[in-house]
């Protein structure tokens, strides 16, 4: 308890917690914890401790017991913004069973609720990991939507991820349906971006004959 009380203190000299926050994880960390006879006193069936993600904690730990946390883990999530009112609406998103690490990584590339509803609302449900990769690449809920208006329903998050990486965008695909190109599937879409070819390449053949 005594290094718990340590790394609390020095996290509140380097500035990555407040005064106040340093006072509550104090206050949790020095809680005293009651024997085993009193606890079965108590109560003969004790409920599950958990930890700050909810997570079971061992037996005999006390309510919101950091003994077991991961202060590191715990300093890169407040630094990220991690907050309990990201994790709850989450949560309520039916995400649950998430790591410390996975939150952080989906603060870090903007996975947020809001993103997460409208992603849904468009027909798509995505798990954690492919919601990090949609948003590391650039697949909003807007160029979703903007496929589906343009025709293209059948969509899924492996081939809107590969899209984005290869530069499959409505502007690409107007610009292709402007010079007559036909038969424009994702597929082929895709596989002309890979090989280079655009609008100017295309004029420059016309231009040919």
């Amino acid at each position: 308890m005594a290094q718990e009380r340590i790394t609390v203190l020095r996290m509140l000299e380097e500035g990555k917690i407040t005064v106040d926050e340093a006072t509550a994880l104090l206050d949790v960390i020095e809680q005293p914890d009651f024997s085993e006879e009193q606890q079965t006193a108590s109560s003969p069936v004790q409920p599950l401790k958990r930890d700050p993600l909810g997570q079971p904690q061992p037996s005999g730990a006390s309510e919101g017991d950091l003994s077991g946390v991961d202060l590191t883990k715990m300093t890169k999530m407040k630094i990220h913004g991690v907050t309990p009112e990201f994790i709850e609406r989450i949560r309520q998103l039916g995400l649950t069973d998430l790591s410390m690490d996975k939150l952080v990584e989906m603060r870090i590339h903007g996975v947020t609720p809001d993103y997460v509803l409208e992603i849904r609302a468009a027909g798509l449900d995505p798990s954690v990991n492919q919601l990090i990769e949609m948003r590391i690449h650039g697949v909003t809920p807007d160029y979703v939507r903007e496929l589906q208006i343009m025709g293209y329903a059948d969509l899924n998050v492996p081939k809107l991820v590969e899209m984005r990486i290869h530069g499959v965008t409505p502007d690409y695909i107007r610009q292709m349906e402007a010079l007559g190109v036909e038969g424009l599937t994702l597929d082929r879409l895709i596989e002309m971006r890979i090989h280079g070819v655009d609008a100017e390449y295309l004029k420059s053949m016309n231009k040919l004959g």
